[in-house]
């Protein structure tokens, strides 16, 4: 009768822990679900910075190329304003060098971007 009350005890006792970590194993799995969501949102916003910096890139190097065609037909058409058309064309090619810069920089956004979400994506596999 002792060893069944005995037994029937550590049964009981086995049965709490169990459930306790069956409680603990779903708690963990939310919070791993939540975590996941959370970078999977991560990722799509990063998806759309990229997708808006790619616009962006594409607007700078439209404005580039325009300026640098206005400044070439400016010298071409006007001789008598040549000199004019020379300061003109020093302040487009500052103008592109200022573009090609904010290109580089939104490339390196990019690149560390992609490195982010590897980081989440290889998390997010984890």
């Amino acid at each position: 009768s002792e060893s069944a009350e005995f037994w029937e005890h550590a049964c009981l006792q086995e049965e709490q822990h169990v459930s306790l970590e069956a409680i603990q194993a779903v708690e963990l799995r939310r919070g791993f679900e939540a975590e996941i969501q959370n970078l999977q949102q991560e990722v799509y916003s990063i998806e759309n910075q990229e997708l808006e910096a790619d616009e962006e890139r594409i607007e700078i190097s439209e404005s580039a190329e325009f300026w640098e065609h206005a400044c070439l037909q400016e010298e071409q058409h006007v001789s008598l304003e040549a000199i004019q058309a020379v300061e003109l064309r020093r302040g487009f090619e500052a103008e592109i060098q200022n573009l090609q810069q904010e290109v580089y920089s939104i490339e390196n956004q990019e690149l560390e971007a992609d490195e982010e979400r590897i980081e989440i994506s290889e998390s997010a596999e984890f």
